[in-house]
């Protein structure tokens, strides 16, 4: 294949969401994240070549397939504006100009397809670039269950197991072996 090697996928891990039947050629949990080139829109220093170019200082929300730049523009403020157990970085693939809190950027639709495919959607990526999970975004109100994605990408969310019986407590005294003839 011309690899020398092929990146971990994680799943079935506790800490990545079961994925709801993605559709075919669409970035799938636990894999690593569909890379795509792409452009910051806005005035900003900060200059872009790949998606890759935003991972790695912490979790990123990437909002992709907006039918409108309008409802693109209203998710990612109200995702900007949520409080998540972790540091969250919001993206917007569909807004059409710079957002306070929000970077956005513009990319072929062929190459963010992995991520715009099924309509709107947040996608949370960790910082190694692996998809820890995703959320439809079929109305506005659908954004406020980001901080939940977020805490089961950190461990925080999982539901809570029953608590294992504890062994019963060893005895405290201790036997002494007494040696024959001896004081």
């Amino acid at each position: 294949s011309g690899r020398l090697a092929q990146p971990f996928v994680y799943a079935r891990s506790s800490i990545v969401a079961p994925d709801d039947a993605p559709a075919a050629g669409m970035a799938r949990h636990g894999d690593v994240a569909p890379d795509f080139a792409a452009e910051r829109v806005g005035a900003s220093r900060e200059r872009f070549a790949r998606l890759r170019d935003v991972l790695g200082d912490g979790f990123v929300l990437l909002l992709a397939g907006f039918p409108d730049a309008t409802a693109a523009r209203a998710a990612a403020v109200r995702a900007s504006r949520l409080s998540c157990p972790i540091r969250v970085r919001v993206v917007s693939l569909d807004a059409d100009r710079a957002l306070r809190d929000v970077t956005v950027l513009r990319a072929d639709p062929d190459a963010v397809a992995p991520y715009a495919a099924a309509g709107p959607r947040a996608w949370l990526i960790r910082p190694d670039g692996h998809v820890a999970g995703s959320l439809s975004l079929a109305s506005a109100a659908d954004v406020d269950r980001v901080p939940e994605l977020a805490a089961l990408a950190i461990g925080a969310g999982r539901p809570a197991t029953t608590p294992r019986p504890r062994r019963a407590a060893r005895p405290t005294t201790r036997t002494v072996p007494v040696r024959p003839g001896g004081d």
